[in-house]
């Protein structure tokens, strides 16, 4: 099933040109692959998920997009695994998204950019396992 694409266009601050300005999308949650391949921070924290669930309960407040990265049949998540909690948490059936082409590796490369800005050094994991799923057969 296609998801419904908006006409709404979202630049995230912070973010590098390359994932500016991508067309958003609302993707159901049960279609998201939030598996650890991908998941560089070394826990999701229940702290943040009510954060965000109180304010995704919010119509005032505008949360960013997630984004996934689509190889033709999955919508594997890159960033956002704390928002997509939150919504699941809160019972929504889909969540709006920044959606780009690409494989399991294209969301490892940009689920690194995105948490290297905003994230505490001790929630992510080491350089050396994000090596192996970028890299698995040693080149580093």
């Amino acid at each position: 099933m296609q998801s419904e694409i908006t006409k709404e266009k979202s630049t995230a601050a912070g973010r590098n040109s390359e994932l500016a300005a991508q067309q958003t999308e609302r993707v159901e949650l049960d279609r998201i692959r939030t598996e650890p391949a991908t998941q560089i921070r070394a826990l999701i924290h229940p702290g943040v998920v009510a954060q965000f669930a109180r304010a995704m309960n919010d119509p005032e407040n505008k949360i960013p997009p997630v984004v996934v990265f689509y190889d033709g049949e999955n919508y594997i998540l890159a960033d956002g695994f704390h928002r997509v909690a939150a919504a699941r948490q809160i019972g929504w059936k889909d969540i709006p998204a920044e959606v780009r082409t690409g494989t399991q590796a294209d969301a490892l490369k940009c689920a690194l950019s995105a948490n290297r800005e905003n994230a505490c050094p001790d929630r992510i994991r080491t350089s050396g396992e994000a090596s192996r799923w970028l890299w698995p057969s040693g080149r580093t």
